[in-house]
């Protein structure tokens, strides 16, 4: 069971990572496309920056939290911490890796 919890909170937080790393590349290409001096995009653009930002809650708190909450509610509540605090762990940990790479 150990290793089952480790390689479900290596499998969060990495796709916790990738998804904010694919979002970070889509909001800079999409800078780009979007110019700020336009009218027609002064309401969408702040709208599209808050549904963007429900959808990522929504889609880091299911990876994150998703399965923990199901181990928990199963009675399986020592597994539950263990993997949420190993998961949050891991996100330190890359969340450090990238502060080593941008100094």
């Amino acid at each position: 069971m150990k290793k089952n919890i480790f390689i479900n909170a290596l499998v969060g937080a990495g796709t916790t990572s990738l998804y904010i790393i694919f979002l970070v590349t889509f909001l800079t290409s999409a800078s780009n496309v979007f110019d700020d001096n336009e009218p027609q995009f002064s309401v969408f653009v702040p709208a599209l920056m808050l549904l963007l930002f429900v959808i990522s809650a929504t889609v880091t708190g299911i990876a994150v939290l998703g399965k923990p909450i199901i181990w928990f509610l199963e009675g399986k509540k020592q597994h539950a911490v263990s993997l949420l605090g190993l998961t949050i762990g891991f996100l330190v940990l890359i969340a450090l890796i990238f502060v080593v790479i941008i100094f």
